[in-house]
């Protein structure tokens, strides 16, 4: 699994052509995420914990 700076810089490669909200912390996410793959980022299992695409 990514540190939690490997998943922050993945999720903003992944979502570069979204329009984010201002508050969006992707730093905050990224901690939150700690268990994820790369894989799972970059295809997009990231919403609410779920295995959701964005």
């Amino acid at each position: 699994s990514p540190s939690a700076k490997g998943r922050e810089e993945l999720l903003r490669i992944s979502l570069r052509e979204l329009e984010l909200a201002d508050d969006v912390n992707l730093a905050s996410i990224a901690e939150n995420m700690e268990g994820y793959s790369g894989a799972d980022i970059t295809n997009g299992r990231i919403v609410d914990g779920h295995e959701t695409a964005y």
